[in-house]
């Protein structure tokens, strides 16, 4: 009864990820799509951990050493030890952990990769056909979104709940490989592949088309006799030269073509510490200056901190450690998955990749379809789990959630002494600003912005004072302000 509710509540949580996620936006915060879903989505997964970790002691599950052992496992957890790395050798640390704007820290792909373990672990094949469902019903209610909001006077394309046409349009994807296999077995479901692809086609997403393009040319030359192969993929490399001649003289492409330029620069004129483990994640805004610069002079709003080609983002976020372990994933995925159509959508998804962001929404979806590819390939000889990995992973479990409550704590209490330490300064109250930013740093030392704010307070405030004494104390915390993070902006304390 216990290990039926455990499982009930866990699989209750990964399908409410899956269906609620893409849907979820709050105009109360300042990122109301991404910021929004990832507070739901952490919260979820507490949910799922705990449920995991409870099924877990309950035992009679698969030997955790030897499920870890296997290759998806394996390669998922390798990718978070080398987002790790990153994080803790980056040039913005605290940021790189508890993410940037869109929130994709290592705190954030820490819950991929849980995500993707406890599907992998625990999911059946009633189970997958019911994440099937979910995929399917989130994309169908996004869909639904955007064609209402076709019909609404708005600036720009149509961009449903996720923020972005091209985010719109890379999401549905999946949903439409996964109804296209359907559809070849049961023509009923027609009607739900043309309402997916409807909304897919408004955004018009370049990146997306070709991959939908490459996902059909590899569901053809699977299926097609041998004597067809031949002319449909010259039809086919015919359609991707025309597409990429679209894409040429697209006006988007010179202003993505030199964001991949100014990333492949700035791997090539690293150092080799850097061209090995990279500058972090969410950091590439921090170390692109000059490409700042040229995207202005292109005439666009638009800020470089994506490379907007996900192997290029991950070679400059985790360097070749983190690059290796991806084309690793990706590669033992496509060699493990045994069914045509979700080859093909793997396909699809790694080239649109190619000239894309990858967003929580879609992130959600593809490692809960990885875990289910894990799930197909596996062994299913079942083993009882040790006691003495289980004790451990309670262990683990027991500290994650002492540190998180306590490190979650700290940085509240910290960030309110910071913002009424910004507002005592505003009002040029520097004494008691000063003593506020101060024990706000005595509880979070590694915000750089804050020690740069308290430097700007000092220097204020010897302004009116006159004493050198706070003038070198302003040198001393910009100083630390720009050990902490080298790329924060440089504050003048010598005028």
């Amino acid at each position: 009864m216990t290990r039926r509710v455990a499982a009930t509540v866990m699989e209750s949580a990964w399908l409410a990820a899956l269906v609620l996620v893409p849907l979820y936006v709050n105009p109360w915060l300042d990122n109301p799509f991404d910021g929004a879903k990832l507070f739901l989505f952490l919260g979820l997964m507490w949910v799922i951990g705990l449920s995991a970790l409870g099924l877990e002691l309950l035992g009679g599950m698969e030997s955790l050493r030897v499920f870890v052992c296997r290759p998806l496992p394996a390669l998922v957890l390798l990718s978070l030890v080398a987002q790790g790395v990153s994080t803790y050798f980056s040039v913005a640390p605290y940021t790189s952990f508890w993410g940037g704007p869109r929130g994709q820290g290592w705190l954030t792909h820490a819950t991929y990769a849980g995500l993707f373990l406890v599907i992998a672990r625990h999911a059946t094949a009633a189970r997958r056909k019911r994440i099937y469902l979910a995929v399917v019903t989130a994309g169908i209610l996004v869909s639904s979104w955007a064609i209402y909001a076709s019909f609404l006077p708005r600036d720009g394309r149509v961009a449903g709940t996720l923020g972005n046409a091209n985010f719109l349009a890379a999401y549905l994807l999946i949903s439409i490989f996964l109804v296209g296999a359907y559809t070849l077995r049961d023509w009923r479901a027609l009607p739900v592949l043309a309402f997916l692809v409807v909304p897919f086609l408004l955004p018009w997403g370049r990146g997306a088309m070709v991959g939908l393009v490459f996902g059909v040319m590899t569901v053809l030359i699977v299926k097609l006799p041998r004597p067809f192969k031949g002319p449909v993929i010259a039809l086919c490399v015919l359609g991707c030269l025309v597409a990429a001649a679209q894409l040429v003289v697209a006006p988007t492409f010179q202003l993505r073509g030199m964001m991949w330029e100014r990333t492949a620069a700035l791997m090539r004129d690293s150092s080799p510490m850097r061209v090995a483990v990279g500058y972090g994640p969410e950091t590439l805004e921090k170390v692109t200056g000059e490409a700042q610069k040229s995207i202005s002079l292109l005439g666009s709003t638009d800020v470089m901190d994506r490379a907007h080609n996900v192997p290029l983002q991950v070679l400059a976020s985790t360097g070749l450690l983190g690059l290796g372990v991806y084309l690793s994933l990706w590669g033992t995925v496509l060699y493990k998955v045994r069914h045509t159509w979700m080859l093909a959508l793997v396909v699809a998804l790694f080239v649109e990749s190619l000239g894309g962001i990858r967003i929580l929404s879609s992130q959600i979806a593809i490692f809960a379809l990885f875990g289910v590819i894990a799930l197909s390939a596996q062994s299913k000889v079942p083993q009882r789990t040790s006691p003495v990995w289980a004790s451990c992973a309670a262990l683990l479990v027991v500290a994650g959630l002492v540190l998180g409550a306590t490190s979650q704590r700290t940085a509240i209490a910290a960030s309110r002494r910071a913002h009424t330490g910004d507002q005592l300064l505003a009002a040029s109250l520097y004494a008691p600003g000063v003593v506020f930013l101060q024990e706000s740093l005595r509880l979070d030392p590694r915000h750089a912005p804050r020690w740069a704010r308290l430097g700007h307070g000092f220097l204020a405030w010897s302004e009116q004072s006159g004493l050198q004494l706070h003038r070198i104390a302003a040198q001393t915390c910009f100083e630390n302000a720009v050990a902490l993070d080298p790329y924060i902006p440089r504050a003048t304390w010598k005028q």
